[in-house]
């Protein structure tokens, strides 16, 4: 965050860790309204694309957290049920999406992708 700081600013910095904590994304050459940026003031975005525009960034979460990935199984698994992404997860919590991979492998649960979802029925009734 000290390159960004050194060539958009400290307020775009802090702007960015209040909006993307914890992520590694990828900065796009322009702004979409749909982007990774689009949380951020215009300003800010537009700095940004201009120094980072084609790299990736990795945005460090604002608490380090010395939580056990154990105690953290059921706040993931409840927003990963609700659809969202591990960015998303990363930045709801202020953790990194490393952290939320690192919680679930803890946990034993499979991947997002291999996930059944919670409402899908089975194809057979095993009992």
């Amino acid at each position: 965050m000290g390159t960004v700081a050194d060539r958009c600013g400290d307020a775009c910095a802090h702007a960015l860790q209040r909006t993307l904590p914890g992520t590694r994304f990828y900065v796009p050459q322009k702004y979409t309204d749909k982007g990774p940026l689009a949380g951020l003031d215009r300003q800010y975005a537009d700095a940004l694309i201009a120094e980072f525009g084609g790299d990736i960034i990795y945005v460090p979460s604002l608490l380090s957290t010395r939580v056990r990935p154990e105690d953290r199984f059921e706040e993931v698994e409840a927003l990963v049920d609700q659809g969202l992404t591990t960015s998303e997860i990363a930045a709801r919590l202020g953790i990194s999406q490393t952290y939320v991979f690192r919680i679930r492998k803890a946990a034993g649960a499979p991947k997002i992708a291999n996930k059944v979802h919670p409402d899908q029925l089975p194809l057979f009734d095993l009992n």
